[in-house]
């Protein structure tokens, strides 16, 4: 994000590198500069996504950490707050998925099935919340929440060696909207419905729709950028047969 207002000139642009805060004076050099790790166990640093609240002068960031659900480790949304961008408090648990996720999932993969390559028995097919942006609006906060929609674990099809939580899980990821006053009780807004979803099967963002920033705001308008991969979450390392198998797919059906 660019923040002009800061006094040092070398803290203009701020991002995440891995886990801890980086600044930079035009966008191109960067520098950690002493900041230190967002604490707990983060599960994985790919996906932190932050934005400044003006509302209470401090930094937000979204973590996504394993959580028990319903029998299963799974990932959940924790919230962590700086004022400095540089020293992080621990996260606090905002949300988690529960069963009526993991039912509209089922749902959700059985209608898209052709949109995934692999598919496993329904007992793994368990929502995950991958991520969220929340930023502040209008004298309060939106969340757009990224799930991750379970179609199979990961390791195959062997029930011992299928696991959930731990990464390599095939599905699909849409965004869906939260809301809240304080950012630490968050509601889900529209009846957990796709806010952005996927597009169709074989389009380029057949497979997921991530969102890694606030909306900017445009005259009365909010534009929305968010990112996709044509192909299902967790096969992005065999890119070849996943497309062979989804082309198949597309051309039958």
């Amino acid at each position: 994000i660019l923040s002009p207002d800061d006094p040092d000139p070398n803290k203009r642009f701020k991002a995440f590198f891995g886990r801890r805060g980086t600044f930079s004076p035009d966008g191109i050099h960067w520098d950690t500069l002493g900041s230190k790790d967002i604490p707990g166990p983060i599960v994985s640093d790919n996906v932190i996504t932050f934005c400044y609240d003006h509302l209470t002068d401090q930094f937000v960031a979204a973590v996504k950490i394993n959580t028990g659900s319903g029998r299963r480790q799974r990932r959940s949304v924790w919230i962590s707050f700086s004022k400095d961008f540089l020293e992080w408090s621990e996260p606090k648990l905002v949300l988690e998925p529960d069963a009526e996720d993991d039912a509209l999932n089922r749902r959700r993969i059985a209608k898209m099935s052709d949109q995934v390559v692999r598919i496993s028995d329904p007992k793994w097919q368990i929502a995950q919340f991958y991520g969220m942006i929340p930023f502040p609006y209008e004298g309060m906060y939106i969340g757009m929440l990224q799930v991750l929609d379970v179609s199979a674990a990961a390791g195959g099809t062997d029930d011992t060696k299928l696991s959930v939580g731990g990464g390599g899980e095939d599905g699909l990821v849409h965004a869906q909207l939260t809301s809240s006053r304080d950012l630490l009780h968050w509601q889900r807004v529209g009846g957990r419905q796709m806010f952005l979803p996927q597009g169709p099967a074989s389009a380029w963002d057949a497979g997921t729709a991530y969102t890694y920033c606030p909306p900017i705001v445009v005259g009365d308008e909010l534009w929305i950028y968010y990112t996709s991969e044509g192909i299902s979450h967790g096969n992005q390392s065999w890119y070849g047969i996943s497309w062979q198998r989804l082309s198949q797919r597309a051309k039958q059906g």
